[in-house]
């Protein structure tokens, strides 16, 4: 472990992110810390929870790190192998406390340093938070560079961004510095985008002099789109020609009705993509941002209706207004025309359809707390 690189990381970060972040390091008792340089400037902690790579996980590790390609390239296999794997838990969101405009509380419990009860639950689904899929990305990428023999150049760790409750990755050599956030939040996360063909943004170059790791990137993005409505259109344009194709008026329309793009998108997603209820949300927000303006909606929280004796989900949706008229984006359904509708108000009068405006939510940590289910 080079401390004069990571010393150089943190402050690249410093810099993004304009705080100091914490560099947590594995907690494995059999990772050994070779110590190189001294720590001037820089906060280090060791993990809360162990890195672990997960049993379905660990052949495509080991075929990746004996493929006769680039570290870089086989860092992003594994990022894009992770993105398709594995979804956001936005469950944990509801959780999430504003102590102020910058900084914001969760419970370690839900993610950071967690107990046998909630490992288990975690193994019967998918969804994952920044804490873990971390974890999972750090240890698959340390492994990877091991079994490729190139350890010592290379140093792995977690950034933990306190005042967000959020963790990515960084990695430091003496080529390049790169962060690699599977679920930025200030965006389609990246857990959506890979499943969807947009371009890949959750890995960003603070310093790649020789343009190394940037190169790899750029040819991964060749011929992806960056905004989620561009991407989406050419799909929606043939399917709207398919279902009219008895049309003759087709040709004269300049523009997609908004409610019919929506309408497509969402079938696209759910029907071609599969994505799941936080990925649906995640596009269909931008694509009404970009498309329409975010003055026309707004963020309410909806529950997942589980099975008895399983405490409440609940999931983020939108209620759009176009025309004056509100629409619901109700990603707790599963038929794409019941996602996209037009929104009763009534629904709220009955507990299983009863939205919550996203500012309300406040949910209890002590009588109300998540198991990871």
């Amino acid at each position: 472990m080079n401390f004069n690189r990571l010393e150089k990381l943190n402050d690249l970060l410093t810099n993004e992110l304009r705080r100091k972040p914490t560099i947590i390091l594995d907690p494995n008792p059999e990772q050994a810390y070779r110590i190189f340089g001294t720590a001037k400037d820089i906060v280090v902690g060791i993990d809360a929870d162990d890195w672990e790579i997960p049993d379905e996980l660990k052949s495509f590790v080991v075929d990746v790190a004996r493929s006769n390609v680039s570290i870089e390239e086989k860092i992003l296999e594994i990022y894009q192998k992770l993105c398709e794997d594995y979804t956001y838990d936005d469950n944990v969101l509801s959780y999430i406390k504003k102590n102020d405009d910058e900084t914001f509380f969760l419970p370690d419990t839900y993610g950071r340093k967690t107990d046998s009860t909630w490992k288990n639950n975690r193994q019967k689904h998918n969804r994952r938070n920044c804490f873990e899929i971390s974890r999972i990305l750090a240890k698959s990428i340390t492994e990877a560079i091991k079994l490729s023999g190139c350890s010592k150049n290379y140093d792995v760790c977690i950034i933990w961004d306190e005042a967000n409750t959020h963790y990515f990755v960084g990695i430091a050599c003496n080529e390049y510095y790169v962060s690699l956030d599977l679920d930025d939040f200030t965006q389609i996360k990246d857990l959506t985008r890979m499943k969807t063909g947009l371009t890949l943004e959750g890995i960003k170059t603070l310093e790649d002099s020789s343009g190394k790791f940037g190169r790899v990137i750029k040819q991964f993005n060749e011929d992806r789109s960056k905004i989620a409505k561009d991407h989406i259109h050419t799909k929606i344009e043939t399917l709207n020609q398919v279902d009219n194709a008895d049309n003759q008026e087709l040709e004269d329309s300049v523009e997609l009705d908004d409610i019919i793009f929506l309408q497509y998108a969402v079938q696209i997603l759910k029907e071609d993509y599969n994505l799941d209820s936080a990925g649906i949300y995640e596009y269909l927000k931008e694509i009404v941002d970009t498309r329409l303006g975010a003055r026309f909606r707004k963020k309410v929280w909806k529950e997942v209706i589980n099975q008895p004796g399983i405490g409440a989900r609940y999931t983020r949706c939108l209620i759009v207004t176009i025309n004056d008229i509100p629409y619901i984006i109700d990603v707790t359904k599963d038929v794409p025309s019941e996602i996209f509708r037009k929104f009763d108000e009534t629904e709220n009068n009955k507990k299983e359809s009863e939205v919550i405006p996203f500012k309300d939510m406040n949910r209890d940590w002590k009588n109300d707390p998540y198991d990871g289910r």
